[in-house]
């Protein structure tokens, strides 16, 4: 049976949610749906209740995809919580990579266990030590274009991958990749258990993994969705290992 890939919604709200609850919305990006069934999964979204989304709920996927977004949401670090702790492929994408980065930082803390009220507490206590953002504005435009699939290659740049030991070499095969790349914000540091695994010409993080043998936990700040597909078809036969 081909394992089930759980793709975590982005929120979008756009009214005032005590007038017209209705507007209060959750959703998919078809490139990933696309992307899923090409290599193999079946794509199904994770659906939340009022941001927050339950064990049992997660137990029906094989492994998960937390896509780009605006916003990093309480329902995504109950995901990776859950992907680390029952050894389920997980692959973090732009805004997914920027959560794995600090997840640690904020789990291993001395009043914090799993994802709960004082796990938030923590979380906003690391904002307030670093000037309200746990991420860095970059500089310049370097790494965030709007494009459209006509001038996809404008947001092209170079990465290096850094480590030969890493599961990203292991998928592309080879130390320096052409990237489609749309993000003004980068990461300030990786968390414990974290490594860092590609890196950017101007040194910005681009690709993290989670440092423990026999797991796929990997975040990349590109967007792959818009390459061959070879990153996703690793996270299915990830999936189908552990199924």
């Amino acid at each position: 049976m081909k394992p089930i890939i759980g793709l975590v919604p982005s929120s979008r709200y756009t009214g005032n949610r005590d007038q017209d609850p209705c507007m209060d919305q959750y959703y998919f990006i078809d490139n990933y749906i696309e992307m899923i069934n090409k290599a193999g999964g079946i794509p199904m979204g994770v659906l939340l209740d009022k941001e927050k989304v339950s064990e049992e709920v997660l137990s029906h996927f094989d492994a998960f995809i937390i896509p780009g977004g605006h916003e990093v949401n309480r329902y995504i670090y109950e995901i990776i919580d859950y992907a680390i702790k029952h050894n389920k492929p997980l692959l973090g994408i732009c805004r997914g990579m920027h959560a794995i980065s600090i997840y640690s930082d904020v789990i291993e803390s001395d009043n914090v266990d799993k994802v709960d009220d004082n796990f938030f507490v923590e979380y906003k206590r690391l904002k307030e030590l670093n000037e309200g953002s746990l991420l860095k504005r970059l500089p310049d435009l370097s790494h965030n274009h709007v494009v459209t699939y006509d001038t996809m290659d404008i947001a092209r740049h170079d990465v290096n991958i850094t480590d030969k030991d890493s599961l990203l070499y292991s998928i592309y095969k080879q130390d320096r990749i052409n990237i489609i790349s749309m993000h003004n914000y980068g990461v300030r540091w990786i968390g414990k258990d974290f490594k860092v695994t590609a890196l950017a010409d101007d040194g910005v993080i681009e690709g993290v993994e989670y440092n423990k043998e026999g797991y796929f936990i990997v975040g990349t700040q590109w967007h792959p969705e818009h390459e061959d597909g070879a990153i996703f078809r690793r996270l299915v036969e990830e999936a189908i290992k552990r199924k």
